[in-house]
């Protein structure tokens, strides 16, 4: 074979039908897959952003929610007095958000101040009423023990009375003369 029939024998793309694939062609295929995959990174994206933030987040039309929510709650139930953070205001932790009206704690209080003073003033006085008793109960005792002297005064003095009557109703006279005895009633 010969150089010029192998020339004959090759076909063309164009002769074939089939368009020459040239530079212009694989050009926007090349866009055209690097468009796809930009879709896909801008797609993947998106998907995990909301995965991983905007699923947990609540989006409203007029607040600003941008943390967790938290309900605040008071031990007990009173009437506001004062609010003391305005709408929309970020707050700390622990810091003082309202001030309830403390009226009926400060009158609960003024009673149990009240009933305390009470109880104080009747316990002193109580003290000064034993006092008073233990002084009245002493002297009684002092009374009752003077008394039971006198009796034994008394008494002594009665026997000593009857020995001395005793001689004279009996006619015996003492030996000494000179000393006198008691008037006898």
């Amino acid at each position: 074979m010969s150089a010029s029939a192998d020339s004959t024998d090759v076909a063309t793309a164009t002769d074939v039908g089939v368009p020459a694939v040239g530079p212009a062609v694989s050009r926007r295929v090349w866009l055209r897959l690097l468009a796809g995959a930009a879709v896909l990174v801008v797609a993947a994206y998106f998907a995990g952003h909301w995965l991983l933030y905007d699923r947990h987040r609540v989006y409203t039309d007029d607040a600003m929610i941008d943390t967790d929510q938290v309900f605040v709650t008071s031990r007990i139930s009173e009437r506001i007095a004062r609010v003391l953070v305005e709408e929309n205001q970020f707050v700390r932790r622990g810091q003082t958000l309202v001030v309830l009206d403390d009226a009926n704690e400060r009158g609960a209080l003024d009673l149990a101040q009240s009933n305390l003073r009470s109880l104080r003033s009747g316990a002193s006085a109580a003290r000064h009423a034993a006092a008073l008793e233990g002084e009245l109960q002493s002297a009684q005792v002092r009374e009752q023990v003077g008394g039971v002297e006198i009796a034994r005064k008394s008494v002594s003095l009665s026997r000593s009375r009857r020995r001395r009557s005793r001689p004279r109703a009996l006619g015996w006279l003492p030996p000494w003369p000179r000393c006198r005895l008691p008037p006898t009633r």
